[in-house]
């Protein structure tokens, strides 16, 4: 999985996505991480070589995928209920952290963009078998998400 990550095309597509989708990148890339990675290649019967081929293939599409599935998923602010004179202060509110998206993000787009595009039947199995909750919805959004994206 590294020789994905450090190759110059996904670190490319990487920061185009990152840029016109205005996240931020964690770039450290663990081991164990990498393993989940390899695991979730396995359940969808891919290898490395498919992802890049994949990459270099449909390039552009996958990043128009990345930044419409990002957008559509982007954690709206979680509207909490305070008792009165408890609530945030408006500054302390506005210091929440957020580690920034793992470097590996793409390759989990990537999979699913290769099911909605080639393999569409099979992107439920893919879904349940990598343990997505509430897959079928997930399915739908995803393929909401890809249609868009498309245009």
């Amino acid at each position: 999985m590294r020789n994905i990550i450090d190759s110059e095309l996904y670190q490319k597509a990487v920061k185009e996505v990152s840029e016109k989708a205005q996240i931020s990148i964690d770039y450290e890339y663990e081991d164990i991480i990498a393993k989940y990675d390899n695991n979730r290649l396995i359940a969808a019967e891919l290898d490395e070589n498919d992802i890049v081929e994949l990459l270099q293939s449909d390039y552009s599409m996958i990043v128009e995928y990345a930044i419409a599935k990002l957008s559509k998923f982007r954690d709206p602010k979680i509207d909490e209920e305070y008792p009165k004179g408890e609530e945030p202060d408006p500054d302390e509110e506005e210091m929440e952290i957020f580690g920034g998206y793992g470097v590996n993000f793409l390759i989990m787009y990537m999979m699913e963009f290769y099911f909605l595009k080639y393999n569409p039947t099979e992107l439920l199995s893919y879904l349940k078998t990598v343990r997505i909750p509430h897959a079928q919805k997930y399915e739908k959004e995803l393929k909401e998400v890809y249609s868009k994206s498309l245009k």
